[in-house]
């Protein structure tokens, strides 16, 4: 979040940055699934 108008735009619940960051917390969140070898 270096982007000082990114930061105004997800603070004031605009709904692309509010699904930008929900979609980047799934992603970081998410467990990988290891293959068998």
């Amino acid at each position: 979040m270096r982007d000082p108008e990114f930061q105004k735009k997800y603070l004031n619940s605009d709904p692309d940055a509010l699904q930008k960051m929900t979609l980047a917390n799934i992603v970081l969140n998410s467990n990988i699934k290891k293959e068998k070898s």
